[in-house]
């Protein structure tokens, strides 16, 4: 009986035995997950090997996370003009880019001497920025790139007079008033940061551009008016001609009706006090 008893056991083992080692973990998380360890993670990619799309991303996460945003920064000023004017051929490209950097230096340039923005006419015409080899100012990069040399106290309905090389080279061809409502120029009421890819630019900027607007605006359909941000009012060239422009953007996000033609525009003030850090998702819904 002891005998049988005993040889049982050992045909019980065995076949435990051979199950167990017929057992291979199908991947490498499973096996992480047998012996109670992480799985091993891709390096990130160094900064020598990004695009310059992907520095500017870049300089936007590090500002966000809190990390040193030096290398980004430095990346862009020693950037090779001839190879950034080759990867930036179309205007989302180039938008992209330009819109991520501008928002990034602000963050930067602010933080590190918050004094500046005592005098905020200075401040953006100041060539105190290097891109690309070239010291420039963000009323520049703002109103000669991203605006397609729009004179920046015209409303938007008058070019530029004078074009430097650098604005030439870097230029968008068609202008786009959704711009104003991403572009952070470090004020409170200024719309949030968000970062944006190529890939899809265009939805990005609605969901920015109209949750910001929606934000800032108020409709009274009694009364037939609506309240908004003076941004409409210092750009109004920017959106077509008049307030019809500004209403049509307006609807565009479901603000007014589309059959707005009899409603009042009025623009609220602009808070700005110097406020930093404020960040958003450029996938979200509206």
């Amino acid at each position: 009986m002891k005998n049988i008893i005993y040889t049982a056991t050992l045909l019980l083992m065995s076949l435990l035995l051979s199950c167990a080692g017929q057992y291979t973990p199908e991947s490498a998380e499973e096996k992480a997950a047998t012996k109670n360890e992480v799985p091993e993670k891709k390096p990130a990619k160094s900064i020598n090997d990004m695009s310059y799309l992907e520095v500017s991303q870049g300089l936007l996460s590090a500002v966000k996370s809190g990390s040193d945003a030096t290398p980004y920064v430095q990346k862009i000023a020693n950037a090779n003009p001839e190879n950034l004017k080759t990867e930036l051929n179309t205007d989302t490209k180039k938008l992209a880019f330009w819109i991520n950097t501008y928002n990034g230096l602000i963050q930067t340039t602010l933080k590190e001497d918050p004094k500046l923005y005592e005098d905020r006419n200075e401040f953006f015409k100041l060539d105190q920025l290097s891109v690309a080899g070239t010291a420039t100012s963000f009323d520049e990069i703002e109103h000669g790139i991203i605006r397609s040399a729009t004179a920046k106290l015209s409303k938007g309905y008058l070019p530029k007079v004078f074009k430097s090389d650098f604005v030439k080279e870097f230029m968008v061809d068609e202008k786009d008033g959704r711009i104003h409502f991403v572009l952070n120029c470090g004020a409170k009421d200024c719309p949030p940061v968000a970062i944006f890819d190529a890939s899809n630019f265009d939805q990005q900027m609605d969901n920015v551009a109209g949750a910001y607007l929606k934000k800032v605006s108020t409709y009274d359909a009694g009364k037939k008016m609506v309240k908004t941000t003076p941004l409409f009012n210092w750009f109004t060239g920017d959106f077509g001609v008049g307030k019809k422009g500004v209403r049509d953007m307006l609807a565009k996000y479901q603000i007014i009706p589309a059959d707005h033609d009899d409603i009042d525009v009025e623009y609220i003030d602009y808070d700005w006090t110097l406020e930093l850090g404020n960040f958003t998702n450029a996938e979200l819904s509206l």
